[in-house]
C-alpha cells in the first residue's frame, strides 16, 4: 500500500508546486504617478481621481490637535464582465510627506460618500478615500492595489 502512496504523493506535490509558481508579476502600471483628473487603468477596474479636499471638520467630527481631514474623491469603474468587491481597507495605502497614514473612520464620516460595496459589471462607484494627517502636510501618495498579492499598483500624488 505505500507504494501505491508514493506517486500519488509526489503528483499531488507537484501540482501544488505548479499552482503557487504562477507566471511572472505584473510590472506597477506606470512608472509615473497619476494626480487628480488621470485614471488609472487596470484589468478589471478604472480609478479616477477626481478631487482633493482639505477640512477641520465641523462641530461633530474633528481631526486631533495639529491634524485635518483630507479626503481624495475617486471614480472606480468596474470593466470587467464579474461583479467585484472595493474595500478602501484592502486596496488602499496612503502616506502623508513619506510616512504611512491610516485611513480614517471620522474623516471618512466627515466627508459622507464611503469607497466600499460591490460593482456589478459596467457600473461605477464614488466615494472619498479619507484620512487625518498633519495640518501642515505637503504632500499625499494613495497606492491602489486592486487585487491581493498583486504586483500591479497606481500611485496617485496630490500636493498642498
Amino acid at each position: 500500500m505505500r507504494k501505491g502512496l508514493l506517486p500519488v504523493i509526489a503528483i499531488l506535490c507537484l501540482l501544488l508546486l505548479a499552482a503557487c509558481g504562477g507566471s511572472e508579476p505584473k510590472p506597477p502600471i506606470s512608472d509615473t504617478p497619476f494626480g487628480v483628473g488621470e485614471t488609472a487603468v487596470f484589468k478589471d477596474l478604472k480609478f479616477t481621481a477626481l478631487r482633493v479636499q482639505e477640512s477641520f471638520g465641523d462641530q461633530f467630527w474633528k481631526p486631533d490637535e495639529g491634524k485635518v481631514f483630507v479626503g481624495v474623491e475617486f471614480l472606480i469603474e468596474n470593466i470587467s464582465d464579474k461583479d467585484y468587491s472595493i474595500s478602501s481597507l484592502m486596496m488602499f495605502t496612503a502616506y502623508a510627506d513619506g510616512f504611512a497614514v491610516s485611513f480614517s473612520l471620522s474623516a471618512e464620516v466627515f466627508f459622507g460618500d464611503t469607497l466600499g460595496g460591490t460593482i456589478s459589471p459596467g457600473k461605477k462607484l464614488q466615494g472619498y478615500y479619507a484620512l487625518e494627517v498633519p495640518a501642515n502636510w505637503q504632500e499625499i501618495e494613495i497606492q491602489i492595489i486592486p487585487e491581493l498579492f498583486s504586483t500591479s499598483k497606481a500611485v496617485f500624488v496630490f500636493n498642498k
